[in-house]
């Protein structure tokens, strides 16, 4: 299910472009992903999600420095890398 999410989004992504909430929900669906691979110690797979969710999030905090969510969520994937180790 999680993964048919991810690919749900990254059509999103190729359908509506790459805007801010296209990105967004993509980052989150790399981080539900990620958070199931985690779940079952599939860590690379995890850590492959992680890793892309962090650089969407940090290339919308270099787009949109002012909005908070942005900068939050660059933080969730750090966390979740974090642990992972």
């Amino acid at each position: 299910m999680a993964d048919d999410m991810l690919k749900l989004a990254r059509r999103l992504v190729d359908v509506l472009g790459e805007s801010p909430e296209s990105l967004r929900d993509l980052s989150v669906s790399l981080y539900k992903l990620g958070d199931v691979y985690r779940g079952v110690e599939q860590l690379e797979a995890a850590r492959h999600c992680f890793n892309e969710g962090l650089h969407l999030a940090e290339w919308l905090t270099h787009l949109l420095p002012d909005i908070p969510q942005y900068v939050e969520l660059s933080d969730y994937f750090e966390t979740a890398l974090t642990k992972l180790e």
